[in-house]
């Protein structure tokens, strides 16, 4: 479904990783599974429940797959994102490649095939919900999991923790970034019904609030414009989310998982 561009060389993304000191320890599912609830302005659009996911007041199960955006050309978006609904989704998700927007410092794109923009509203037209997961970290296999290269010669940068020139980047990057995924929010007349703050961190899953670092970036998103419902990290990833009915009976929130691969027989 995916069409993906061939891995960069692997020595590039290892000078950056050591340089920056990235903070890549193995990850695993936190019991903190739960979701930031919407802000009132998105509730009557995005809401949720112990059971369900509610969209204008309308159970809703979001059945998602996987499109990046820069890894496809623009010309095909259209035709993968309407693949993708054929297959039986309702929802596509999409990582935001930070170094594909800003690969100079300061320096912004959202042009061509960086045009979010332009995908949220091919994915819109099609009837498809969104759910955006914008890092600053990515992973996705992508070059130094989104990290523009530059950042390697600020002095004294430490990524994904709490870290002045690291966090004055991140808020930099979001300023440009956050603007375009809040107009398309659901209730803003967009179809974007859920937002993921950085990926696979060990420390943050769900609502689970580790550090300043967290706590930061949650409040530079919501200070430019988020209101449906979000969390850190990714929820119940790798495995069936279901808990026993005891658990299920004590939840604020609907079961969900965020990176579940099942096997066809």
């Amino acid at each position: 479904m995916l069409l993906a561009t061939p891995m960069r060389p692997l020595t590039c993304c290892v000078s950056l990783l050591a340089a920056c000191a990235l903070l890549l320890l193995p990850t695993t599912s936190k019991a903190d599974d739960s979701i930031f609830p919407a802000a009132p302005p998105a509730t009557a659009a995005i809401d949720m429940d112990g059971h369900r996911f509610s969209v204008r007041g309308e159970r809703t199960v979001f059945a998602s797959g996987s499109i990046h955006y820069p890894r496809v050309p623009r010309a095909l978006w259209r035709d993968r994102l309407l693949r993708l609904k054929r297959a039986g989704f309702n929802t596509v998700e999409t990582y935001t490649f930070w170094n594909t927007h800003e690969s100079k410092e300061g320096v912004f794109d959202f042009s061509g095939q960086s045009d979010l923009d332009a995908f949220l509203t091919t994915a819109q037209s099609l009837g498809l919900y969104v759910i955006v997961r914008v890092g600053p970290y990515v992973c996705a296999e992508w070059d130094s999991g989104g990290f523009p290269v530059w950042l390697c010669f600020k002095p004294g940068l430490r990524v994904r923790e709490e870290n002045v020139p690291y966090e004055a980047a991140v808020a930099r990057w979001f300023d440009h970034l956050f603007p375009i995924i809040a107009r398309h929010q659901i209730h803003k007349g967009g179809s974007v019904v859920l937002v993921q703050l950085e990926n696979e961190h060990p420390l943050g899953w769900g609502s689970e609030v580790a550090n300043g670092y967290f706590t930061r970036l949650r409040e530079k998103a919501l200070s430019l414009g988020l209101e449906v419902p979000h969390f850190f990290s990714g929820l119940n990833h790798g495995h069936e989310p279901m808990g026993t009915p005891v658990e299920v009976a004590k939840r604020k929130v609907p079961w969900m998982s965020t990176e579940c691969c099942a096997r066809l027989v």
